[in-house]
């Protein structure tokens, strides 16, 4: 990895941002001699706010083995303004290596809150997905720093391909087709599944299992699934209609559209959870190959996977092949790890965090690192006596 970065912390979004960039070169090639630059073309610009945006054509062509390709990418912001960047074309293959605090407490969502099950992310997917458009590498009129909810225009398809609300308390959800759960032949849980299609049935299990079944989910145990919906039907293979309480269709887009991820019930019903890694099967653009605990989780990447880059709509992602995920609880190990070249990327929340003077200190030891500097996500609390 040429590059390694450091944070504070960081969201799965964020983690997905990631996925997208380059994270290793092919063989180099031969030098030839440079062409001359072409006239450059007009960008295509989306006809209206919230279209699909596409990549112009390159500036110039670059030499062969003299650096890497930069292209110039048009963009739209949702209020009409057009940004243009030139950005670095991603490369695919490499591994991509990250040191958290602490295992995963669980592989079930429906176990704990989702930031302490945060390999689910990867391998199972939800309905709708943050706009990576819009992140600081696109537009940079969201940061997705935070895990807490964004308004509709952020948000874009992931296996919901549309959606629609023909009533106030109706909402109509459309299915991607052609999405299937991801094979691993030396997995018993995916061949089990086969690598079928996904189909509103899979919606319908998972959105049960943790808003109505279970007990421990947050969104069970936060908000009571009776309070939220009347009901929710196929009405075919790629349909879902979800009829709402009276004004709550809003509630259930935030606590379900991109929170639940959808998983194939024949495995619940064959092994009773999805607690033990093996059972993490999902269309996601990871799967997990092995697992140590305490010591490190390997992901290999979904060769079958549906997305595509929304910057560079031509590239299959994820561009990386494999993440690995290191298990080191000390601190002074994980900055000895980044300082060496060991890691890529440092993670973590509170706990996982640098102070400013371990910052200050690896700016000037490992210059080359990346720092991306926030605010804190959590705050804390004064109480007063009232009696």
């Amino acid at each position: 990895m040429g590059k390694r970065l450091i944070w504070v912390m960081a969201s799965i979004v964020m983690i997905a941002a990631l996925v997208l960039a380059a994270c290793g070169g092919g063989t180099p090639t031969t030098p030839t001699t440079p062409t001359t630059p072409t006239t450059p073309t007009t960008p295509t610009t989306p006809t209206e706010p919230g279209g699909e945006f596409q990549p112009a054509p390159p500036t110039g062509e670059t030499p062969a083995g003299t650096g890497p390709e930069m292209v110039k990418v048009t963009l739209q912001k949702l209020d009409g303004t057009t940004v243009e960047k030139i950005m670095e074309k991603p490369k695919p293959g490499g591994i991509l290596r990250l040191v958290k605090t602490s295992d995963p407490r669980t592989f079930d969502e429906t176990d704990s809150h989702e930031g302490l099950t945060w390999t689910v992310k990867f391998t199972n997917e939800e309905l709708v997905q943050a706009d990576f458009r819009r992140s600081p590498t696109g537009t940079g009129e969201a940061d997705w720093l935070y895990l807490k909810v964004a308004s509709l225009p952020y948000y874009v398809p992931a296996l919901a391909e549309s959606w629609e609300m023909p009533e106030a308390d109706t909402l109509i959800l459309h299915l991607r087709k052609g999405v299937r759960y991801f094979v691993d032949p030396k997995n018993e849980a995916s061949r089990l599944v086969n690598g079928r299609e996904l189909v509103a049935g899979d919606v319908i299990f998972s959105y049960n299992r943790s808003w109505k079944d279970s007990k421990t989910s947050w969104q069970a145990s936060s908000f009571p699934y009776d309070q939220y919906f009347k009901s929710m039907e196929a009405t075919d293979k790629y349909t879902i209609v979800i009829k709402s309480q009276p004004g709550m269709v809003g509630g259930i887009w935030e606590m379900g559209l991109d929170h639940i991820v959808i998983t194939p019930p024949e495995v619940v019903q064959k092994y009773g959870s999805l607690r033990d890694w093996r059972n993490a099967v999902g269309t996601g653009p990871f799967m997990i190959t092995d697992y140590v605990q305490g010591s490190a989780l390997t992901m290999r990447k979904n060769p079958d996977y549906w997305g595509y880059q929304p910057l560079f709509p031509e590239d299959k992602v994820p561009y990386v092949d494999e993440f690995k995920f290191l298990i080191v609880p000390d601190l002074s190990t994980r900055l000895t790890a980044m300082r060496t070249g060991k890691v890529d990327v440092f993670t973590g929340t509170a706990g996982g965090a640098v102070t400013w003077e371990d910052a200050a200190t690896l700016q000037k030891t490992n210059p080359e690192l990346k720092f991306r500097e926030y605010l804190s996500g959590s705050a804390a609390g004064v109480s007063f006596r009232v009696d």
